[in-house]
């Protein structure tokens, strides 16, 4: 008796994985992501500061994108400038 089949199909590796797949939202459902895996800091990095960022919300000193609270001052790596 034949348990299973020759052609089964195999997982896809993660190299196969789709762009969407890698651009899905962090574990945990706020949809943001850590401070230190943005790279972030307290201190601006040149002229880029969270104040000067479109994801950076005044009113609560927090960020779209970074968990936690975030200082106008500082600068992650995610830093993406207003529009002029």
């Amino acid at each position: 008796m034949m348990w299973g089949c020759k052609d089964k199909q195999q997982p896809p590796s993660t190299a196969e994985k789709s762009p969407a797949a890698a651009s899905s939202p962090p574990p945990g459902g706020s949809g943001k992501i850590g401070q230190a895996e943005a790279q972030y800091q307290s201190m601006p990095k040149a002229d880029q500061k969270c104040g000067k960022c479109v994801y950076f919300i005044a009113d609560s000193n927090s960020c779209k994108v970074v968990e936690g609270q975030v200082n106008a001052e500082g600068w992650c790596k995610l830093f993406a400038a207003k529009p002029a």
